[in-house]
């Protein structure tokens, strides 16, 4: 049998009639009543390690996460860096053609740029956009064989996977 502590406590009126209506409306004594709430009230308060555990957690994971953005923003700006090193090659080392050339050459250029954003929109949409992706739609435009993703078949043959030829 459980031995119980008597404990006083003095209520102001307005704390005691809510506490009186309460256990009515439940049909249990105030003492249970205030019994509970103190239980919840000391379960709350032996969770604040819990939640400061939490807090720690949190703290390191942001931590990380800004770990990962700040290396994420060099790479980005290195990818910034190589594509402007590589238009600033391009232009000086490509000579400048003539109108007539220009001209033609245009229009296989949008023939070109428009297959290239065809199959870039199919990659996006289909959610298998990676670097490694680009490089080798890269590659199909011009008609180079990606060597990852070429196995040989019984005949020696190579066929690209999930073409199933």
């Amino acid at each position: 049998m459980k031995s119980a502590l008597d404990f006083h406590i003095r209520l102001p009126v307005e704390i005691a009639s809510r506490l009186s209506l309460l256990a009515s409306e439940r049909g249990v004594s105030r003492n249970l009543v205030v019994q509970s709430a103190l239980e919840e009230f000391l379960q709350v308060g032996s969770g604040k390690k819990e939640n400061a555990m939490t807090l720690e957690d949190l703290r390191k994971d942001l931590f990380e996460v800004k770990r990962r953005v700040v290396a994420l923003r060099e790479d980005v700006e290195i990818v910034g860096e190589l594509l402007s090193f590589f238009i600033y090659h391009w232009i000086g080392y490509t000579p400048r053609l003539e109108r007539e050339e220009r001209l033609s050459l245009a229009v296989e250029a949008k023939e070109r740029h428009d297959r290239f954003l065809n199959l870039f929109a199919r990659k996006l949409a289909t959610g298998e956009l990676s670097l490694s992706a680009v490089f080798g739609m890269v590659g199909e435009e011009k008609g180079i064989v990606n060597t990852d993703s070429v196995t040989t078949s019984a005949d020696d043959t190579p066929e690209r996977e999930g073409t199933g030829s």
